[in-house]
């Protein structure tokens, strides 16, 4: 099935490593399927005899934003060429952190070589790296979730066991050994939980989907701590950023 182009074609910009250098090439995109608020695309790779739903399905096809500023292919060939510059500006600053993280391990081994357990379950500060506070994209998304004031308050646990139906939230006590002390149950269906994980200060450190069965089923031992009332009628307002 020859699906037709049903908008611009659209490209995306990358590098190819090649004996004679570094190549930088286009790749084209053709939109197989119009939507309100973008296209489904296709590369030339992808098979001609399928139709868009099965192309979809078997992930041929990807779905472009028509507005978003962060996208797989552009219509644009100068907004490619941007976005591929982008992202390689976050892949060179990642890499350059992870490089300076292995060369100030292997330069301190002396301060920690020795080391007991308790002193690494404690951590030990070998010093800063310079490339974290320089951080392209990723730093922006820390500095947010350290700014965030999203917090849930925690009376002490009654340690009692509560025999009370799943639902919205239910508080559960985290098997885990890290950073995570509570689950808090946030969505449920017949099959899954989706779970919001809070430290011990009652701060949002994780999130966790599990099978209702891990709740459920008394294999588990899931023992309910408590309630957050009011959940399961919260209501947020999404604001669309205008282009």
């Amino acid at each position: 099935m020859n699906n037709e182009q049903v908008g611009p074609q659209h490209y995306r910009v990358v590098e190819v490593l090649d004996p004679e250098g570094l190549l930088i090439q286009v790749v084209e995109y053709k939109p197989i399927k119009e939507t309100p608020q973008g296209y489904w695309v296709v590369s030339r790779y992808a098979p001609t005899w399928l139709s868009v739903e099965e192309l979809r399905k078997r992930k041929f096809a990807k779905w472009v934003s028509k507005t978003s500023t962060k996208r797989l292919c552009y219509p644009d060939i100068n907004d490619a060429i941007k976005s591929f510059k982008r992202r390689k500006e976050v892949q060179a600053s990642r890499l350059r952190l992870q490089l300076e993280q292995a060369e100030l391990a292997i330069e301190k081994f002396a301060e920690y070589k020795d080391a007991t357990i308790e002193q690494l379950k404690q951590s030990i500060n070998i010093g800063e790296i310079p490339s974290a506070a320089g951080l392209v994209c990723s730093r922006t998304r820390l500095g947010l979730l350290r700014e965030n004031k999203m917090k849930f308050n925690l009376p002490q646990p009654c340690g009692r066991e509560q025999t009370e139906e799943l639902r919205i939230g239910n508080v559960y006590k985290c098997k885990g050994g890290g950073k995570t002390a509570y689950w808090i149950v946030v969505g449920l269906n017949d099959t899954s939980v989706n779970l919001l994980g809070i430290n011990a200060d009652g701060v949002v450190s994780s999130t966790a989907n599990y099978g209702v069965h891990v709740f459920t089923s008394p294999n588990f031992n899931r023992v309910l701590l408590g309630r957050c009332n009011g959940l399961d009628n919260l209501e947020f307002d999404i604001e669309w950023i205008e282009q």
